[in-house]
């Protein structure tokens, strides 16, 4: 029997608190302790201090969270995001029939009908968070288990290394933790020193490559993967890794190769097929307009909102928003421009712009039904539930399918003081 002292990575799992998710809780649990990981909800421990800091205690000392989005429970989305801002691997799930809600849509999720498909599927997912937890070994001989403090997991580390300077697991374990404690440029040096020392191991060009796409020096992650490929032809996570840097690039067409070169060895692998429909979307997203006459829109506003798109969707929403202010200041009353704009807004927590952005949208154009409907988001966040119902149920009205309209009336309802159930959601016939 394992000592008091040894503890195994931890999964801590974000759910829904009610009866009908136990299956999932179990299914969670089940798929991550037998990947050798100790799985925690926030219910499974005692504790006496306040229960939202004890969840942020939990998902600081976790290796990987899985988050359960059935319900769309406003706490399980703070506490996502509170994992993503910790820069915590998360692995997203959702019942089969139900839909992310705005702020989430851009992340990966698994949608399963059956626990055998959430099984099937969180198994793949996970797998890679074990290969982290696993590379942070603290012995000096082969891997230990994750002390739960991560200032404690350096020291040890830095003890490694200094009795060994030419371990390169040891770095690459040491780049990890930096990763995770904020110090990216220690994370850089270290995961370089581990391919300087066993450049023959395509781990390391993993490594690095991962860490290049997560700070979006996708150029530098080209050349690594590339590298990393020469040495192992087939490997499937050097592929997605380089499919990743040239989406990063916007070389969409060779990234769809590289994807389904991948999915052509490994028909069921899903960051490729992610990867693979990322690519072929914005293919045809940079393609020029072609209006009804057959000539091809070329028109520099065209051009600008196009670019303004693609960089919304690669997360560069600072650039984003100056390349709306040039599509704007040639056309004033682009309601694409204005809708875009508000979406950038939004993106870098500035809401009260994004209103404005909107308000002049629905000028422009009320019979624009995505104008009322992300009028309505912004005025959620802004706690004006009443007006954001108002302007959803007037979204609905202009585009009666909009399930983003579902959502965010919902959302308004349930957080409004005299608050209607959930099925007054449904829009009108």
């Amino acid at each position: 029997m394992a000592g008091q002292d040894e503890r195994r990575p931890l999964c801590f799992a974000v759910m829904w608190f009610d009866r009908q998710m136990d299956d999932v809780h179990d299914t969670i649990k089940g798929v991550a302790e037998g990947l050798g990981f100790e799985c925690r909800r926030a219910d499974d421990v005692q504790h006496v201090e306040e229960i939202s800091a004890k969840i942020r205690d939990l998902i600081r000392e976790s290796v990987v969270v899985v988050a359960d989005l059935t319900g769309s429970r406003p706490n399980v989305y703070y506490e996502v995001g509170y994992a993503h801002a910790l820069g915590k691997p998360v692995v997203l799930t959702m019942r089969a029939g139900e839909e992310v809600n705005f702020d989430l849509r851009q992340f990966n999720t698994v949608h399963y009908a059956t626990m055998r498909e959430l099984r099937s599927q969180l198994k793949t997912r996970m797998e890679g968070a074990v290969g982290r937890a696993e590379t942070i070994a603290v012995a000096r001989t082969g891997p230990v288990e994750v002390p739960p403090e991560h200032q404690e997991t350096l020291e040890l580390l830095n003890k490694r290394i200094e009795a060994n300077p030419d371990d390169p697991d040891g770095y690459a374990s040491r780049a990890l933790v930096h990763r995770a404690l904020g110090n990216q440029e220690e994370a850089y040096r270290d995961l370089q020193k581990a391919l300087d020392l066993r450049p023959s191991d395509v781990r390391n060009h993993i490594n690095l490559a991962h860490y290049l796409n997560g700070v979006r020096r996708f150029e530098e992650a080209l050349e690594v993967a590339n590298t990393g490929l020469a040495l192992d032809p087939v490997n499937s996570k050097v592929g997605c890794l380089l499919a990743y840097a040239l989406n990063g690039m916007r070389r969409y067409e060779e990234a769809a190769r590289v994807a389904s070169e991948v999915l052509q060895r490994e028909p069921e692998n899903p960051n490729a097929r992610r990867l693979l429909e990322v690519a072929q979307k914005f293919a045809r997203d940079s393609q020029p307009a072609e209006r009804d006459d057959g000539i091809i829109a070329t028109s520099p506003v065209e051009e600008y909102l196009a670019l303004a798109y693609s960089l919304n969707n690669t997360g560069e929403y600072e650039r984003a928003l100056e390349v709306y202010d040039k599509a704007l200041a040639l056309a004033e009353d682009s309601i694409a421009g204005h809708i875009g704009r508000g979406y950038t807004l939004n993106r870098l927590h500035r809401p009260a712009e994004a209103l404005s952005e909107y308000d002049e949208a629905v000028r422009l154009d009320p019979s624009n039904g995505n104008a009322h409907i992300q009028r309505g988001f912004t005025l959620n966040g802004l706690a004006r539930n009443s007006e954001a119902a108002a302007a959803a149920r007037e979204g609905l009205r202009l585009d009666p399918g909009n399930r983003a309209g579902l959502r965010i009336l919902d959302t308004a309802l349930r957080h409004m003081p005299t608050g209607r159930p959930r099925s007054a959601a449904t829009p009108p016939e």
